[in-house]
């Protein structure tokens, strides 16, 4: 994304990290700028950020509505398997 809007970025360490097998994962890549590009590099990964990563607050109410459909199932299933197993349902 940075060299294709014409900073000269270099992406360090980004094969260490399948290396690592299970242990848990820490920050092995890194990308490099030059000192004059750094201030547009900055400014082109925050609007990245903020056009790709969710609201927190939309991705909260997101989970909250799975999670109470997921309730919602799983006290459905409990009833069913109640009723057969006391009436033969």
């Amino acid at each position: 994304m940075l060299i294709a809007q014409g900073i000269d970025a270099v992406l360090f360490g980004e094969y260490q990290q399948g290396g690592v097998g299970e242990l848990m994962p820490a920050d092995f890549s890194s990308i490099q700028v030059p000192e004059t590009q750094v201030a547009a590099a900055e400014q082109l990964i925050q609007q990245y950020q903020k056009d790709v990563l969710p609201d927190s607050r939309t991705n909260q109410s997101n989970n909250s509505f799975l999670l109470t459909i997921l309730v919602l199932l799983m006290l459905f299933m409990s009833i069913s398997i109640f009723l057969k197993l006391i009436f033969d349902i």
